[in-house]
């Protein structure tokens, strides 16, 4: 194990090894840390990474549901609605209940281009 603040090797650690890394006593009697007070930044600090990754994934994830919703989906019909984008009468609503533009590809739902329709692919 090596200290995060001089990067010297430690004979005996003061914080959480599989966590955030440890301090050598020189460092951590120099910034004025017990133990316990280590432990308790680096266990914070490990929540906020923690919590801020589960945000991530957890956008990811919705990203992916929005995408997995166009597997398969096909237009059904025109509909009598103006494209937002371009101002085009004639949009296509999907099997998937999402509405887009014949023209300049813009859906409706999601305020963003599509791909030309995966039934022309």
């Amino acid at each position: 194990m090596i200290c995060i603040v001089c990067k010297r090797p430690i004979e005996r650690s003061y914080g959480a090894p599989g966590l955030i890394g440890c301090y050598c006593q020189y460092c951590a009697t120099a910034k004025g840390l017990t133990p316990e007070q280590i432990l308790k930044s680096q266990y914070e600090q490990a929540i906020k990474e923690l919590t801020e990754e589960n945000e991530r994934l957890r956008a990811e994830n919705e990203s992916l549901k929005n995408d997995l919703s166009w597997v398969g989906a096909r237009s059904v019909m025109y509909v009598s609605k103006e494209c937002p984008n371009c101002g085009r009468v004639r949009v296509e609503h999907y099997t998937n209940g999402k509405h887009v533009c014949e023209k300049c590809h813009w859906c409706i739902e999601e305020n963003q281009y599509r791909e030309t329709p995966f039934e022309y692919m």
